[in-house]
């Protein structure tokens, strides 16, 4: 099973940047993360897809940075372990 966002995750509204949900930039930003067996970070996260929008790109690489300790591992045969894989950040303007 991959892994991902866990429970305790950070908010994306807390990364929103002010500054885009002034201008109503919105968009999906993918992130690669690469976690230990604990859901903690062993390199700092990397942009895999941009918004579009260099500062929500860089307000998804914060959320995912937030994150660490906060993963779910990825597990193989019920175990978890490190590994390397993508995740989607939406950032979406709400009125």
């Amino acid at each position: 099973m991959s892994g991902g966002p866990g429970k305790s995750f950070p908010n994306t509204d807390d990364y929103y940047p002010a500054p885009e949900i002034r201008m109503e930039h919105q968009g999906l930003v993918t992130v690669r993360v690469c976690t230990d067996d604990k859901g903690r970070l062993t390199a700092a996260p990397t942009l895999a897809e941009t918004s579009g929008y260099p500062g929500l790109d860089q307000g998804a690489l914060k959320l995912a940075q937030a994150g660490s300790g906060r993963y779910r591992a990825t597990t193989e045969d019920g175990r978890p372990v490190s590994s390397c894989y993508p995740f989607r950040v939406r950032f979406q303007y709400k009125n």
